[in-house]
């Protein structure tokens, strides 16, 4: 089973990134090859776990509510748009957690953490906590001034629940499937 752990964003917010997935289609991204992230999707990925089977999943479950009781509720906002590696040659498309950085950095720490104790991989790559918006299909170069045509902000919301989901790939995109949830 392929699994990642997740906090969910709330509708209002899905539904500016959408309109900015749009605008992005329609405007300066309109002639890259991109799969842009469907609204129901769309969410803040702490760590991806990737495949594992029931045995080992009950004791990822354990070890998720185990670290999640040490965090209170706290509030996220996102500001920015972005590129991996970089916005002139970008893989990905994302926005950027702007208040409680600081915060999904320490949550994704102590679950990594954790799952290392199941055999679970720590993440080599500096934490850069994101939405992932789009994924661009072949490779592209963007204008430098690109940055300068991007621009988004979400108000902050208050993230009091954590979620261990399923992703089930298809042709038709990912179905994602709450496993657990952890209120904090």
């Amino acid at each position: 089973m392929r699994t990642f752990v997740a906090i969910k964003i709330p509708k209002e917010i899905r539904d500016e990134l959408t309109k900015l997935e749009d605008d992005l289609r329609d405007g300066v991204l309109r002639e890259a090859p991109i799969k842009w992230v469907e609204p129901q999707n769309i969410h803040l990925t702490l760590k991806f776990i990737g495949e594992v089977d029931e045995k080992k999943l009950e004791a990822i479950k354990t070890g998720l509510k185990r670290v999640l009781r040490e965090f209170s509720p706290f509030r996220v906002s996102f500001s920015g748009v972005g590129g991996f590696p970089n916005l002139r040659r970008p893989k990905v498309i994302w926005v950027g957690v702007e208040e409680g950085k600081q915060t999904v950095i320490s949550l994704a720490t102590k679950i990594e953490d954790e799952l290392e104790r199941y055999g679970i991989p720590k993440e080599k790559r500096e934490k850069s906590p994101h939405i992932t918006i789009g994924r661009v299909k072949r490779p592209i170069v963007l204008d430098s001034k690109i940055e300068e045509e991007l621009k988004f902000y979400a108000e902050s919301f208050k993230v009091a629940e954590i979620f261990l989901i399923k992703s089930e790939l298809t042709p038709k995109g990912p179905i994602y499937t709450d496993i657990a949830s952890y209120h904090l």
